[in-house]
């Protein structure tokens, strides 16, 4: 055997890796080329994660999954493990893989790092479709503060409160929002709930000025907005 060719395959993977960074399409055959041929190559374990994290950020969430699955987790170093669990949660997540999603997201919800809130944000959103509302309530609370997920939570968070009935928190936790990105979904939900506690001269402006659309109420909506007037 050659003895420079433990050299260049070294060499080659490097490159592949280098390539990869500078998203140059044709790395992604290269290295799965390498790593066919030499699985058991030092190199190799990184080299898998890097094509995940590849796949990952090019939103091809399967192919991310799959090459995930190959890495040895625990040969990487602590932060390229916590990138590891939330890349993979997440890509569970995108392909509707929510119970496996759970499992690598819950490890990097706990730490106030750069996961914790898209970790919190979507086990919120796991769990509300699990209907495990009081645990979605206490995922989507840990979001409140974030700048990209904050202005999403109060839709669900009133969603969660109207759903167990507590009309008096959507009316009080409407009120001290101020950064609201569905605005007429949440005020039309207030005022469904000033509704359901027959206070109609609060309710009546709310349910009026931000009806669904037409051909989204329903027959229960209209009869509610008539009621009310």
């Amino acid at each position: 055997s050659n003895p420079q060719e433990p050299i260049l395959t070294n060499a080659l993977f490097y490159k592949a890796i280098c390539a990869l960074e500078m998203k140059n399409y044709q790395a992604e055959i290269e290295l799965g080329l390498l790593l066919e041929k030499n699985p058991e190559h030092i190199k190799a374990n990184f080299a898998r994660f890097r094509l995940g994290k590849y796949f990952y950020q090019n939103k091809k969430y399967p192919k991310a999954i799959e090459q995930y699955k190959e890495v040895d987790s625990e040969a990487l170093t602590q932060d390229e493990r916590k990138e590891y669990w939330f890349n993979l949660g997440h890509s569970y997540f995108e392909t509707e893989k929510y119970a496996e999603a759970k499992g690598y997201l819950t490890r990097t919800s706990k730490n106030k790092d750069k996961y914790f809130y898209p970790s919190n944000y979507y086990l919120g959103y796991i769990v509300m479709l699990e209907n495990e509302l009081d645990a979605a309530l206490n995922y989507f609370n840990n979001v409140q503060s974030s700048k990209i997920y904050g202005p999403i939570i109060p839709l669900y968070m009133v969603r969660i409160y109207y759903a167990k009935n507590n009309y008096d928190k959507v009316i009080d936790y409407t009120d001290t929002i101020k950064n609201i990105k569905d605005k007429k979904e949440v005020y039309w939900i207030r005022g469904q709930a000033f509704y359901q506690l027959k206070n109609y001269k609060e309710s009546w402006p709310l349910l009026n000025e931000n009806r669904p659309e037409q051909n989204r109420i329903s027959s229960e909506d209209r009869y509610m907005i008539g009621n009310a007037a």
